[in-house]
């Protein structure tokens, strides 16, 4: 931010320059074509960046549309979660029938058991068809999740590809700033303001 200020102070309106800082000294290049080569040389990088850019704004959309899946699989699982635990009630339930059964004493105390015993297996029998349901749902958004972490995948190696390509260019731009500037000092296009 410092040297933003102080390349500003050497700048007329509307102008462009190039300022930068060599062995302690301060340096401004007016003459248009260094400037032009500086932009030259760092326009693989601008175009990088853009592609970058692109491949990135892609990832979000497939991340919002994986996050979308991963909201409606919470809900699913929810659903699963409060099945489960009706069919755990059931269950308990069913456990305490057993132990009355054991100390039924009489016909119609054992009729009864048993009726209940029928209602809790019908109600166990609704509550596994509704799981199936659940899971079946749960396997319909598998796949597109899966199909997406695939397209992400390809993405990523496309992403890591282009930050090798960025980093080759950072330092090819930045080996022939270097120059450019040795250059421009030994030319004279770069006047010490410091």
């Amino acid at each position: 931010t410092r040297d933003i200020e102080l390349a500003r102070r050497h700048r007329r309106t509307g102008e462009r320059l190039l300022w930068f800082r060599q062995a302690g000294r301060e340096y401004v290049v007016r003459d248009a074509s260094v400037i032009d080569q500086v932009v030259n040389l760092w326009a693989p990088v601008n175009v990088i960046g853009d592609e970058q850019g692109k491949v990135g704004a892609r990832q979000g959309e497939i991340g919002a549309r994986q996050g979308e899946i991963g909201q409606r699989q919470g809900r699913v699982g929810s659903e699963q979660g409060v099945i489960g635990a009706k069919q755990g009630a059931i269950g308990d339930r069913q456990g305490r029938l057993a132990a009355r059964e054991v100390s039924a004493r009489t016909d119609e105390e054992r009729r009864s058991i048993d009726a209940e015993h029928r209602r809790l297996d019908e109600d166990m029998r609704a509550l596994d068809r509704q799981m199936q349901e659940l899971d079946a749902k749960m396997r319909d958004l598998d796949k597109p999740m899966r199909d997406l972490d695939d397209q992400m995948k390809v993405l990523d190696r496309e992403m890591q590809a282009l930050d090798v390509k960025m980093r080759d260019a950072v330092k090819r731009a930045e080996t022939e700033m270097l120059t450019l500037m040795d250059k421009s000092i030994a030319s004279g296009a770069a006047v010490s303001v410091k």
